[in-house]
């Protein structure tokens, strides 16, 4: 696990957190359980609800985040809303697959969940399979 192996806590609180790839940076500590991470450039982009929820869903060790538990049915709300964020914010035209190909994650929570409807129905109808 390299030299933070072990780091289970991580208060980033009011510091100069400012993109998701930090955030993916995190979700390679393999003990990584609470995080704070508030006051942040990055906590700015988005609402406080839909923030902690893509931080859950990226950090899958989690089970505190500022200060607060991270129940099993929240984590599995964050799976499910990343789902919806990534396909939201891939770029126009983007499919799934091309969105799993850059994202392990979403790809992993599509194969737990599938796909929202919608989304289905615009791949090209609901073909069964999984």
């Amino acid at each position: 696990g390299g030299a933070f192996g072990e780091l289970a806590f991580l208060a980033l609180a009011r510091n100069k957190v400012e993109s998701w790839e930090a955030v993916d940076q995190m979700s390679r500590l393999p003990k990584i359980a609470e995080l704070r991470l508030q006051d942040n450039p990055l906590t700015a982009t988005m609402r406080p609800g839909a923030l902690r929820l893509v931080v859950i869903a990226k950090i899958a060790t989690l089970t505190g985040m500022n200060g607060s538990e991270v129940r099993p049915r929240e984590r599995v709300e964050a799976e499910k809303f990343y789902i919806r964020y990534c396909l939201e914010n891939a770029g126009e035209g983007k499919t799934p697959e091309e969105i799993a190909g850059g994202d392990a994650r979403f790809g992993a929570y599509v194969e737990k969940y599938g796909l929202p409807a919608k989304e289905k129905a615009a791949v090209g109808g609901g073909g069964g399979g999984g």
